[in-house]
């Protein structure tokens, strides 16, 4: 019986450590194409702005709780940040896009002058949900460096 219990722990713990790998190794990804990475809440309702079809920018303030990756913010702060966004109907907008919604945001600083200073590193990935264990996830692999 030993010796069964043995072999599944050789044959599943390898998966396993794969499996957790490849999940790591998106997260390091997008940690490394962000500056700035941060838990928080959306303090007013974005305004949706069309510079281009099929692409809105969403212009609002974002109450900083935790920084997760950076090192230029500080908790308690408000930042005006512009999340921008793929999006072909109304139906596209992500639900956490909105006030008082908390999220994750992947930024990074827009060209010098621009108004807001800091946009969303992707158009798809950059608005997470305010998962404690992607948190915790994202600051470990961040010390990591």
């Amino acid at each position: 019986m030993k010796r069964i219990l043995s072999l599944l722990v050789l044959i599943i713990l390898p998966s396993v450590y794969c499996m957790a790998n490849d999940s790591y190794d998106t997260l390091r990804y997008y940690l490394s194409k962000s500056e700035l990475v941060l838990f928080g809440t959306i303090v007013n309702e974005p305004v949706g702005l069309i510079d281009e079809e099929g692409v809105v920018n969403y212009i609002t303030d974002f109450m900083v709780k935790e920084v997760l990756k950076g090192e230029t913010i500080i908790s308690g702060d408000t930042l005006k940040v512009n999340i921008i966004r793929h999006e072909l109907s109304p139906e596209d907008r992500l639900p956490l896009i909105r006030q008082h919604s908390d999220c994750i945001l992947f930024l990074n600083k827009a060209r010098k002058g621009d108004i807001p200073e800091w946009l969303t590193s992707d158009f798809w990935f950059a608005v997470q949900y305010p998962s404690l264990s992607l948190a915790t996830s994202l600051k470990q692999l961040n010390q990591e460096k």
